[in-house]
């Protein structure tokens, strides 16, 4: 009877024993998966995990990116994985790395594995790729969509690879579907994407077909898209463009008067005034509540304080500039106005103003003989008095003479 207790305590230590090494293993496989695959009854778990870390070191080592060549010791782990956890994404990834020699079964093995677990993104990165090699934009999009969705740390890096496809004119609608359902990664996409000259013009369209989605993004991002499409002379389709994104702020003959004032509700820059900031010795700021412009200067300075892109019809038309009324009188400062033709380099009509002597001032700008569309409207101080200048403009006007 001694001996059959004892035989029954044996087993139950053993079995605790096992029990112990079991659970311990469980509990370190992902910060130690090394040890774990050497305790017995070790999850599959810590197989898929060190395939990963044995290939990922073999890669530093190596000092290359993935070539297609995997460790024998990775991929063994990896079909141990495999064997017990099916839906282990370490284990797939690796297996279907080491598959590539073959792209069909690669293929087919990634694919399998997004069917169990659509946060894979190994799979979703590799399947882009694949699909981008075999010209096939829609997949790629969306595999690529996959990837951003689930990975933040992979933003920049796959951004830059799909954001490629948006000079071919065939991915314009393939990049409308992916973009009309808001998602975290957007917002860095359109920075990615406007960074490159031959992007643009095909972003433009994606950015104006997207208004039918009732799309909405932070308006410096619509304001970089409009000012990278102006600095490669694309003056039409940027103004195309703010015009379905910001209304109407131009004139033509059928606009009799138009506010060119300092109300930034809708207002998208270039299209709206570029403050040059506080450089020390001038500096402005538009004051939101009052929608004007003030502008500070120390004695002896001058500089531009703001300026805004205009499209102009080849007419006559009276420029007003409205001031505080307050100002009094300062023989030597001078605001200047001047309307540059911004699609080529040719003589500005440029207007001053003294400072302080009216509170409205204007002139006329005759148009008729120019082949300008877009102009450049700037604004200048010129402070050539020994004291300081504190003024604001109220509002500027264009009126059709």
């Amino acid at each position: 009877m001694r001996l059959k207790h004892s035989l029954i305590l044996i087993a139950f230590g053993i079995l605790g024993c096992w029990s112990a090494l079991v659970s311990f293993g469980n509990a370190i496989y992902q910060s130690t998966p090394r040890v774990a695959v050497g305790l017995p009854g070790h999850n599959g778990f810590a197989d898929g995990r060190l395939a990963r870390l044995l290939l990922r070191d073999f890669i530093v080592v190596n000092g290359t990116s993935f070539s297609g060549v995997i460790p024998p010791a990775a991929k063994q782990h990896a079909i141990e994985a495999f064997k017990s956890e099916p839906s282990d994404q370490y284990a797939v990834s690796v297996l279907g790395l080491s598959s590539t020699s073959d792209l069909r079964r690669a293929r087919n093995i990634f694919e399998a594995s997004l069917r169990q677990n659509r946060r894979q993104t190994i799979s979703s990165a590799w399947l882009a790729e694949d699909a981008a090699r075999r010209n096939d934009l829609a997949r790629s999009l969306t595999y690529f969509d996959l990837v951003l969705r689930r990975q933040k740390d992979a933003d920049s890096t796959v951004l830059k690879r799909l954001v490629t496809s948006i000079s071919d004119p065939k991915s314009i609608p393939l990049f409308v579907r992916l973009l009309k359902d808001s998602a975290s990664w957007h917002l860095l996409f359109w920075q990615t994407a406007s960074e490159a000259d031959a992007n643009l013009l095909n972003l433009a369209i994606i950015r104006a077909s997207l208004m039918q989605f009732d799309y909405r993004q932070p308006v410096q991002y619509d304001s970089l898209l409009l000012s990278r499409l102006v600095s490669i002379g694309a003056y039409s389709q940027a103004w195309s463009l703010n015009r379905k994104l910001a209304g109407d702020t131009f004139v033509d003959r059928k606009s009799n008067h138009v506010s060119l004032g300092f109300n930034k509700e809708r207002q998208l820059q270039p299209f709206f005034w570029i403050i040059s900031g506080d450089r020390g010795d001038v500096g402005a700021q538009i004051d939101e509540k009052k929608s004007i412009l003030d502008i500070s200067s120390v004695s002896r300075s001058s500089a531009v304080v703001a300026r805004r892109l205009l499209r102009l019809d080849n007419l006559i038309f009276r420029l007003g500039v409205e001031v505080d009324a307050d100002l009094a009188s300062q023989s030597g400062a001078q605001m200047g106005v001047e309307l540059a033709c911004a699609e080529e380099k040719r003589m500005p009509v440029a207007l001053s103003f003294p400072i302080g002597r009216l509170r409205k001032q204007g002139a006329k700008v005759d148009l008729r003989a120019s082949e300008c569309h877009f102009f450049w409207l700037v604004i200048s101080i010129d402070n050539d008095t020994d004291d300081g200048l504190d003024f604001s403009i109220l509002d500027v006007t264009l009126d059709k003479a």
